[in-house]
């Protein structure tokens, strides 16, 4: 056996096992930090399975939308949400880009892998060595990864991360071609159109500001994902250490997006019901999202968040019987000074030797003041959503009233002998006249 000193750590170099294969590398590479809250593995499998019905809705979607023009502009929205979705799927919760609650996303996983992810990694056992026992078998051993196997695992990761940005590729052209398609569309206007519904600007200017703050979202969060991973790199810890948390299905995302695409084919299909439906989705995201903001907003005026707050002291020339004095600081960066602290380090990792000669993981001045702002941004693109998704009840509740009792198309305008139309189709009998069935909605 051979013993490496790595400072923090110890760790024994065994020969290879058959246990040690790359997909261990996976699995136990990453349980070297404190208090960890996903796996890799798990986090990678779901950010996976997202994309894929991401794309999956975009061809479903285009494809209807090809087929019944109205859909076209609704579909252009829904796509640019999708190419957000596939690159950095971020849910509205929690509003403060806490790394441990903070989903892993394409993005953030295109940050964490890279060819030196698993240099130093280790599976930890308890060991059991018969008559030849040297320790007590409570006492864990660190058997350190082969690296030829480790590499297997990180080809595979690379793999997963091309399949991943050729979704992305596929989702921009989809995107592409919808556009062509309206433009299209908008050279050959159809003459048996219903006159445009009355009120639709503001709900329109809603969805473009609601777009807009969340594309601001995503990038603070994606922002404050990758800086989470250079504060543990700084801090000379295992380059497999994955702090984000395995995704879910953000059910607000799904309102929000719902209701702008509502909003669009109301407009553009003159349908009072579809301003209806809009009304209805905002009013379960306004639902849904209000426990998480107030919770974070809490958070955010009890931890004084809202001033930037002071650096730590020298921890050298104060005394270390007080350390939250010592070496948090105050205000926002002392708030992510003591993140860090309670959920990426251990008892042992903050004794005083190690408060003292500064080797724990924690962010430096200049990388707290940079969660600072990336919580600033997130958190204002967020409740700017929020305020605007309750103008857009109102909204949309005006549209539906303003326009209600208006004639508006049921089914499909165009009769079937109208010139075009499928000669396969039975034609009228007799002296029936051909008619566009029109309802009231």
């Amino acid at each position: 056996p051979k013993t490496i000193d790595h400072g923090n750590y110890t760790t024994t170099q065994l020969p290879a096992s058959p246990t040690a294969t790359w997909q261990a590398c996976m699995v136990e590479s990453n349980n070297a930090a404190g208090k960890m809250v996903s796996s890799f593995p798990t986090s990678m499998a779901f950010t996976g399975q997202q994309t894929l019905v991401y794309t999956w809705l975009a061809f479903a979607i285009l494809y209807r939308s090809l087929c019944h023009y109205e859909w076209l502009l609704s579909t252009i929205a829904f796509m640019c949400y999708a190419v957000l979705g596939v690159v950095a799927y971020y849910s509205f919760n929690p509003y403060l880009p806490y790394p441990h609650q903070t989903a892993a996303t394409v993005a953030s996983l295109t940050y964490y892998i890279q060819p030196d992810m698993y240099d130093d990694s280790f599976l930890t056992y308890t060991p059991s060595y018969g008559t030849k026992q040297t320790m007590a078998p409570s006492d864990p051993v660190k058997i350190m990864m082969d690296d030829d196997e480790c590499q297997k695992a990180y080809h595979f990761n690379l793999a997963f991360l091309v399949i991943q940005y050729m979704s992305v590729a596929i989702v921009v052209m989809l995107l592409i071609i919808a556009f062509s398609a309206e433009a299209i569309r908008r050279r050959y206007p159809l003459t048996n159109q219903l006159p445009p519904l009355k009120g639709t600007f503001v709900p329109y200017a809603i969805c473009v500001i609601c777009l807009i703050g969340y594309a601001v979202m995503v990038f603070a969060k994606a922002s404050a994902s990758i800086l989470s991973l250079d504060i543990m790199k700084a801090k000379d810890q295992p380059a497999s250490v994955f702090p984000f948390a395995q995704g879910s299905v953000d059910i607000a995302t799904i309102f929000l997006i719902v209701t702008t695409m509502s909003v669009i084919r109301g407009a553009t299909r003159s349908s009072t019901s579809a301003f209806r439906l809009s009304a209805v989705t905002a009013v379960l995201h306004v639902a849904l999202v209000y426990p998480s903001i107030i919770g974070n907003y809490e958070v955010t005026n009890y931890n004084d968040m809202w001033k930037m707050g002071e650096d730590p002291v020298d921890l050298n020339t104060v005394s270390l019987d007080d350390p939250h004095t010592a070496f948090f600081g105050s205000g926002c960066k002392g708030f992510w000074n003591t993140y860090f602290l309670s959920y990426y380090n251990t008892a042992a990792d903050v004794d005083a030797a190690a408060v003292q000669a500064d080797d724990w993981v924690h962010p430096s001045n200049d990388q707290a003041s940079d969660m600072c702002w990336y919580t600033w941004i997130s958190f204002v693109a967020q409740s700017t959503i929020f305020v605007m998704m309750h103008f857009q009840i109102i909204a949309c509740g005006m549209v539906y009233k303003s326009n209600k009792g208006r004639p508006t198309d049921v089914f499909d305008p165009q009769p079937p002998t109208a010139p075009g139309a499928d000669p396969r189709e039975e034609p009228l009998l007799g002296n029936e006249t051909n008619v566009t069935v029109i309802g009231r909605i």
